[in-house]
């Protein structure tokens, strides 16, 4: 028997076969009767009789010398069209397709059925609406059979597990963001629904978040909601069961975790947690990774990090207010040090952040404020190694450090941060800036559940797996994205955290999963390197993909294409797409919101990647 909390979204497959026959049955006789109405149709009414005479005129035609003829012919369609639909109606309604389009799907074939008996209603009056008798029916036709089409492959040729043991089989993955996200549609995806089989995911948040696109929603390019997606919503027809819980301690031994509901406090009600266990056969750990001070001083109570959906918001609503502080400010050098944003960190994130606080500047915020002048804005960049984008081609890191020049971002190379506190940060080399805004992208360490694993842990924090993803001395548990330490085979280096080696090894470890259990061998993970890509200011990007390099414009346009390919669900791309295209003739709001937190130190630590 099902869990009471496990969902069935994928049904079709496991009708019984007698069923499935009488299922079968039902819509192909019913799409046979329509094809025939539509020969006998064509055969009562040629449409070659008269060239020069549209169908409805046939029917017109038909309707005033032979009312009997017009009359069963108009039963034998409209009895083939509702026959139809009604047989497909019940069994597409349980298709595992989203709501939103399966109700878009089923919603336009009944209109097209009603608008089609409109028109031969109206034929035999010649209307203007009886002219388009023939698109019409035709277009409603074809809805109807792929109405009946799609449950039919579903039925029968939908993938599923056929579970042999007769046990459940329980898969939990820990951390929802790209590994555990792709593991778990993955999973799936390949095994379909089974009563015996539990795929659970956990996570801090209820939501997706697109990380990528953090530094856009930042500065307003991008509304944040747009960034993130209930993962209620992307489990919408699937058989994954989601929990917002962060677990707090993992027995790899019993194979047991135990985890603790998050509830988020309310006005004139006390948070509270509520303990659980949950016990699994295969545990695949993606908690992602925390953010990382680099023993500098000050960074957690000072710095702002773009690592959460809130930081986003915080930082955004900072940067405003720094605008609306400086524009009263009768101090100089108070004003100037408003005026002053610091990213620390040279790579992608540092220079996209960079790059858009300073087109929110000098695009939006200088127009509005009158009182600043706009020599005043400065934006640096510090970058400890002695280049930006670290590990990046020649060409690239070149045409990005000529771009940020042209934008007059200084650039603060060979340098670490050693303090940073409310109006300043200090740099090793003795330089101190004052400025009330550093932005952190610079280190990410490893998520402190690894650390209560008993598994050993390398260098850096991270536990180093298999090749295949496993840890050594435990083949049912993986561990993916931030929190695995593996050499890449063609570079002989660790592997990057990196969102699209989470995606990758997220995919991988779905499909060893799937062949343990099918009583195969597990294959070793091997990294495919697509690219790297990196938005240096408006309308410019930086593109290397599959060993070409595109800059510029181009690179710009490229860039917004494969992060909206990237994105999860087709509602969520239009909306983005939709966001973009205003943002290129409508202006940013600059609406500061109030906040509960003066800076995005966080509360709880975020299971992700």
């Amino acid at each position: 028997m099902n869990a009471p909390d496990k969902p069935n979204n994928i049904v079709l497959p496991n009708l019984n076969i007698r069923d499935k026959v009488l299922s079968t049955l039902a819509i192909a006789l019913s799409e046979i009767g329509i094809i025939a109405s539509w020969i006998v149709i064509l055969h009562v009414v040629p449409p070659d009789a008269h060239p020069h005479h549209t169908m409805s005129i046939h029917l017109k035609i038909l309707a005033s010398s032979n009312k009997l003829m017009f009359a069963l012919l108009f039963f034998l369609h409209a009895g083939s069209m509702i026959l139809m639909l009604a047989s497909t109606y019940r069994l597409f309604k349980k298709t595992s397709i989203r709501r939103r389009t399966k109700t878009v799907i089923i919603t336009l074939t009944i209109a097209l059925t009603l608008l089609d008996l409109l028109t031969w209603t109206t034929s035999q009056f010649g209307t203007p609406l009886s002219m388009a008798i023939a698109p019409v029916g035709v277009f409603a036709s074809l809805m109807l059979i792929l109405q009946g089409l799609v449950p039919l492959w579903q039925i029968w040729i939908y993938k599923r597990w056929l579970n042999r043991t007769g046990k459940t089989v329980r898969v939990v993955i820990v951390g929802g963001g790209f590994a555990g996200l792709y593991a778990a549609l993955t999973l799936n995806e390949i095994l379909g629904y089974h009563p015996q089989l539990d795929i659970t995911l956990l996570d801090c948040n209820n939501y997706f978040l697109f990380s990528p696109l953090l530094p856009s929603a930042a500065v307003g390019t991008i509304e944040l909601a747009e960034l993130s997606f209930p993962f209620r919503s992307v489990f919408d027809t699937t058989n994954i069961i989601y929990k917002k819980a962060a677990v707090t301690r993992c027995d790899l031994t019993n194979r047991l975790l135990c985890a603790e509901t998050i509830s988020q406090q309310s006005q004139g009600r006390e948070k509270k947690n509520h303990s659980f266990d949950l016990s699994y056969d295969y545990l695949v750990l993606c908690p992602g990774s925390v953010n990382s001070s680099l023993k500098a001083r000050g960074v957690d109570h000072h710095a702002f990090f773009l690592k959460k959906l809130e930081d986003a918001f915080i930082l955004r609503n900072h940067i405003i207010n720094c605008f609306e502080v400086a524009a009263s400010e009768q101090d100089h050098a108070a004003k100037q040090s408003l005026l002053t944003f610091v990213v620390v960190g040279g790579g992608p994130t540092g220079i996209e952040s960079a790059s858009e606080i300073h087109d929110l500047i000098h695009s939006v915020l200088l127009k509005r404020y009158p009182e600043i002048p706009p020599s005043a804005p400065s934006v640096f960049i510090v970058q400890s190694g002695n280049q930006i984008l670290p590990g990046w081609t020649e060409q690239i890191v070149r045409t990005t450090h000529n771009r940020l020049n042209s934008m007059r971002i200084n650039l603060v190379l060979g340098a670490r941060v050693s303090e940073v506190a409310a109006d300043y940060v200090q740099i090793d080399t003795g330089q101190r800036i004052q400025c009330n805004t550093a932005v952190w992208c610079s280190g990410i360490e490893s998520h402190p559940l690894l650390a209560g694993l008993g598994v050993p842990l390398d260098s850096s924090g991270r536990i180093p797996v298999n090749p295949d993803l496993t840890v050594p001395t435990f083949s049912n548990v993986f561990v993916l994205g931030d929190a695995a330490f593996l050499i890449d085979e063609q570079t002989q280096k660790p592997l990057a955290p990196l969102a699209q080696v989470a995606v990758q090894q997220g995919t991988h470890c779905a499909k060893n999963i799937v062949r343990i259990l099918r009583g195969e061998e597990s294959k070793p993970f091997a990294y495919f390197n697509y690219g790297s890509l990196v938005s240096v200011g408006e309308r410019y990007a930086a593109v290397q993909l599959l060993g070409f390099t595109l800059t510029g414009f181009l690179g710009w346009l490229l860039w917004r294409l494969l992060y909206l390919a990237k994105l999860v669900g087709a509602s969520n791309q239009i909306r983005i797409l939709v966001v973009w295209a205003l943002d290129l003739i409508l202006e940013r709001s600059i609406t500061q919101l109030d906040s509960l937190k003066q800076h995005s130190a966080a509360e709880t630590t975020p299971l992700s990647n």
